[in-house]
């Protein structure tokens, strides 16, 4: 049953990636599950205010209005019970690292109905992944891509 829902989730997504209107902050969809995501030092998802940040270094930070569709909404959160998000731990900052490069870490925040969640992670993890940190890494990369598949984001300058 999951990977008929998956299979679903995945076309529908697929479908709407391939709409190419201009996001407004009204036109967004509703977001039924709420995403803050603070990554690469300098980027920031915020789904709670509908915006898109992207730091461009030299001209500085860039905001579009930003949201999921309900489909892609469906697929981060089959993604998210598949990895069990709202049982990972509060933190998995690597205590060797984590003081020298502060700047390397990510945050999510995630808010579903009535329960949040939020998890700290290192851009620079202990020599082996513990399973917890590759199922954060898991759910933050398919929250990367969907947002770079967005018109708006692919209007964005690089930055570098």
């Amino acid at each position: 049953m999951k990977s008929i829902l998956m299979i679903f989730t995945v076309f529908g997504f697929i479908i709407s990636c391939g709409e190419n209107k201009t996001q407004t902050a009204d036109s967004i969809e509703e977001q039924f599950i709420k995403i803050e995501f603070k990554y690469d030092k300098i980027n920031e998802l915020n789904t709670f205010n509908k915006t898109f940040t992207k730091n461009l270094l030299i001209e500085g930070p860039m905001q579009i209005p930003f949201g999921f569709t309900k489909a892609q909404q469906e697929i981060i959160i089959a993604k998210m019970d598949a990895i069990d998000f709202f049982w990972l731990p509060n933190s998995l900052l690597n205590q060797e690292t984590s003081f020298i490069i502060p700047d390397a870490q990510s945050i999510i925040k995630i808010e579903y109905g009535s329960i949040a969640h939020e998890v700290k992670w290192d851009g620079m993890p202990p020599k082996e992944f513990s399973k917890e940190h590759q199922r954060i890494v898991e759910l933050a990369n398919l929250i990367k891509s969907i947002v770079q598949q967005n018109p708006e984001y692919k209007k964005l300058p690089s930055g570098y």
